[in-house]
């Protein structure tokens, strides 16, 4: 899935997917948002993801600015729940294009306390002698959770293989 921003904009939504490369909202003709409302600047803002996958917004000198929940800002996250105003028109985040991991990278709690969804943990099936065996699990690095894999799939061969002979 995606994280999707709606804008509003004389009763007429839009949808933009947002992504690491930020997109340019205002009335300039080459903006991917294009807006008409007489209070946006020809290049009003910039909106998409940061490092952390986490939406953003950012005034590009704009003369009105943005108001995000009521509230006059340069710089910020966007939230699950966020109201966004450019001008006359308003935009918010679309919670039911995200996946889990988005909607909490997108919550205030989550964003804030670095909730995670559980770890990924993966079991071989049961060998001929009844024992299952971790295959992937909390390791501290990928080359770590690769050597974890490789040892337990040659195990279960071998394992495998002097059973059958």
């Amino acid at each position: 899935m995606a994280v999707v921003l709606i804008v509003s904009e004389d009763n007429i939504e839009t949808s933009y997917t947002l992504s690491h490369a930020p997109i340019i909202a205002g009335r300039a003709s080459h903006c991917t948002i294009k807006l008409t409302s007489d209070q946006c600047s020809s290049e009003h803002c910039q909106i998409g993801l940061n490092k952390n996958d986490q939406a953003f917004i950012m005034d590009l000198g704009s003369t009105n600015g943005i108001a995000l929940n009521g509230s006059k800002t340069q710089n910020c996250k966007l939230f699950i729940g966020d109201e966004l105003y450019i001008g006359e028109a308003r935009a918010w985040l679309d919670e039911k294009k995200m996946t889990g991991v988005e909607k909490v990278t997108h919550t205030k709690e989550g964003a804030h306390n670095k909730i995670r969804p559980p770890k990924l943990e993966i079991r071989l099936p049961k060998t001929s002698s009844g024992k299952t065996g971790k295959l992937l699990s909390s390791a501290s690095s990928k080359a770590d959770r690769t050597s974890t894999a490789v040892r337990a799939v040659r195990k279960a061969r071998t394992a495998s293989k002097k059973n059958k002979g």
